[in-house]
Formats: C-alpha cells, sequence, structure tokens
C-alpha cells in the first residue's frame, strides 16, 4: 500500500492538511502573546492606540483568513459552487431565442440579427 499513487496523493492532502491546522494554532498562540504586550503598550503610552489597533486590526484579519483555510469553514460553499459550475457544464447550451421581422404585408420572417440593417432592428420582435 506504501507504493500505491492513489494513497500517496491522499497522504499529502492529509499531510498539508494538518500542517496547516498546526500552523494556525502556533499563529493563534503568536498572537494572543503579540496582543497582551502590545495592549500593555497601549495603557503605558496613549499616543500609540491608532497604530496598535491597526496593527491589530490587519493581524486578525490574516489570522481570521488563516482560520478559514485551515478549518475548511467555507469549504462546503466552495464544494457546493464547485459542483453547480460542472453541472453547467454538462448541460447542453440553451438554444438562441428567435428573432422575427414584421414585413410590410404582415408576415413574421425569421431574422439573423447579422443580416439586418440598423434602421431596421427597431421593428424586430
Amino acid at each position: 500500500m506504501q507504493n500505491d499513487p492513489q494513497y500517496e496523493a491522499v497522504r499529502q492532502r492529509v499531510l498539508r492538511r494538518l500542517l496547516l491546522r498546526a500552523s494556525f494554532i502556533f499563529n493563534l498562540i503568536f498572537t494572543t502573546l503579540i496582543t497582551i504586550l502590545l495592549l500593555g503598550e497601549w495603557n503605558r503610552d496613549p499616543e500609540s492606540h491608532i497604530g496598535v489597533a491597526f496593527f491589530l486590526l490587519i493581524w486578525g484579519s490574516l489570522l481570521i483568513l488563516h482560520g478559514t483555510l485551515a478549518f475548511g469553514w467555507f469549504g462546503g460553499l466552495i464544494d457546493r459552487a464547485a459542483r453547480r459550475e460542472l453541472e453547467r457544464e454538462d448541460q447542453p447550451e440553451k438554444p438562441k431565442r428567435h428573432q422575427l421581422e414584421l414585413t410590410e404585408d404582415g408576415e413574421l420572417l425569421d431574422v439573423v440579427e447579422e443580416d439586418l440593417e440598423p434602421a431596421k432592428r427597431k421593428n424586430v420582435v
């Protein structure tokens, strides 16, 4: 089973997912420690509020993005969208709506839009 290419591909995907989750946990711990330090700076120096808030906002946003990737919080949404797209590709193309032209004597004729003069396009039904 060790030499099976399908097994190796699945093993690589699982390993990649586990490493991403482990890196997220490390990032969460590191972010918590840095946040504690920055909030201590916030209390000591009132002029640093904007810089600290901006830094924590950016880092917090990236941490949330990392979490969504690591734990697949939107994975189901992406999978459903991918399945819908595959279904759309499998469906035959819808036929185009027929365009008709009303002649001077009241008869309806099939028309190809490329053959129409710009002035006559107003009469197309």
